[in-house]
């Protein structure tokens, strides 16, 4: 019966070909994407794919809802007439009337509240202003649209046009390739005009292939400066999240073992006086810190934001251009020679500028970066000392500190036990 059924070796019966669908995939696979294109090519594909202008905005958007959004809660839980007060100075601006307000609102029995939104309009203010410079300088380079799914399919599509102008220069090539061997082996004289033409394809081509490169390469470089800016923003913005949300983050998870020690100090008030003293020293180096408000000055960002387009703009629309043309000159004028030392300087200097005007961008943005996390630093530093205040006091009326006490009391003011 079985032989019957599945007979000899493979699939030789009609029951067997009933229960067995094969279908095998006989088609031809294509050809990888990247195929024949120098592999250093290939690398600034990719990251021009990677670090896009378009992903750089929604960055910026990301940034900018999440500030909104801690500036909100902070708004909702100070609706006194000194914090509107402060408000209005700060959209002033002017960094002496925010300090002394800031100061009024930020002494060792009120909150960081004040000091946290200072540094977080600060810091969106900035990303609003680079948001739009790169919408107005960078992203109508690609598109005339400001709907964001739209730029992304435009860049991407761009990006996919410069792959296919490399695959077409390789093809040209080919075609020349193939063009001086059917000459070799026939007449020269008949294909001469049909090089001549491809030549001049080749070379166009050439061009071409180069000025996509050099747009997308200089905006990856750009993407990438304000990408790192992005992932060093988040970071801080994070912190200041946490410690908006719930102060007591700040402190140590053992601070019922620190009240059973601070339960056998007879003179609690010498603990208090020297918290005190402790805060004004740093109330002294936060005052320091804030007059260093410079380095994350605006006028300051705007100049190295322009600079970096203008090279950027003089290496995208016009150094490939002039390479190639000087490349195709023979040097058999003076004059000629002249004119190629004067252009050869300017495009090495020209890619210099460009090349230290990213470095400028970045390290300004390190630097900016640094400072507010001295800020941030500072603002939980005094915070604490405001906490262990508010504890020291509280204990002042206590004669008999219990386990118990000390557990009750630490789980109702949210502190980790």
């Amino acid at each position: 019966m079985s032989e019957k059924l599945f007979g000899n070796k493979g699939i030789d019966t009609n029951y067997e070909r009933e229960i067995i669908n094969y279908k095998p995939n006989l088609s031809v696979p294509k050809k990888d994407r990247f195929f024949r294109i120098d592999p250093s090519i290939v690398q600034k594909i990719i990251r021009a794919e990677d670090f896009t202008i378009t992903k750089t905005l929604l960055q910026y958007d990301e940034l900018i809802q999440q500030i909104n959004d801690l500036l909100a809660i902070l708004d909702n839980r100070n609706k006194t007439k000194d914090f509107m007060d402060y408000k209005k100075v700060l959209e002033i601006g002017k960094l002496k009337d925010i300090i002394v307000q800031e100061n009024k609102l930020s002494d060792i029995r009120s909150t960081l509240d004040v000091e946290s939104y200072t540094v977080l309009y600060r810091m969106k203010l900035s990303c609003e202003k680079q948001r739009a410079f790169l919408d107005q300088h960078y992203r109508n380079q690609i598109t005339d649209t400001t709907d964001i799914s739209l730029i992304e399919k435009k860049e991407l599509e761009m990006i996919g046009e410069w792959v296919q102008a490399e695959h077409d220069f390789n093809d040209l090539v080919d075609n020349m390739d193939q063009l001086e061997e059917e000459m070799h082996d026939h007449d020269e004289e008949e294909g001469s005009s049909e090089t001549s033409y491809l030549e001049q394809e080749i070379y166009d081509q050439d061009i071409l292939k180069q000025n996509k490169m050099m747009l997308h390469d200089s905006l990856a470089d750009t993407s990438y400066v304000h990408t790192n800016r992005y992932y060093m923003f988040k970071e801080i913005i994070n912190q200041f999240q946490f410690i908006i949300e719930d102060a007591s983050i700040i402190m140590k998870s053992d601070m019922h073992e620190m009240i059973k020690q601070i339960a056998s100090m007879t003179d609690r008030e010498a603990l208090i006086a020297h918290l005190i003293y402790a805060f004004s020293g740093l109330k002294k180096d936060m005052d320091t810190l804030k007059g260093q408000y410079s380095l994350s000055d605006d006028n300051k960002e705007a100049f190295i934001a322009k600079q970096q387009w203008f090279y950027q703009q003089l290496e995208s629309k016009s150094s490939s251009s002039v390479k190639n043309w000087l490349y195709n000159q023979n040097d058999s004028s003076e004059s000629m020679n002249a004119l190629a030392n004067i252009l050869v300087g300017s495009l090495e200097k020209s890619t210099k500028k460009y090349n230290s005007s990213v470095v400028d961008m970045s390290r300004f943005y390190q630097q900016e970066v640094i400072f507010y996390n001295n800020l941030l630093t500072l603002i939980q530093k005094k915070q604490e000392n405001r906490i262990f205040l508010r504890i020291l006091e509280d204990l002042q009326e206590i004669k008999n500190i219990s386990n118990e006490w000390i557990t009750s009391y630490l789980s109702v003011n949210g502190y980790t036990m």
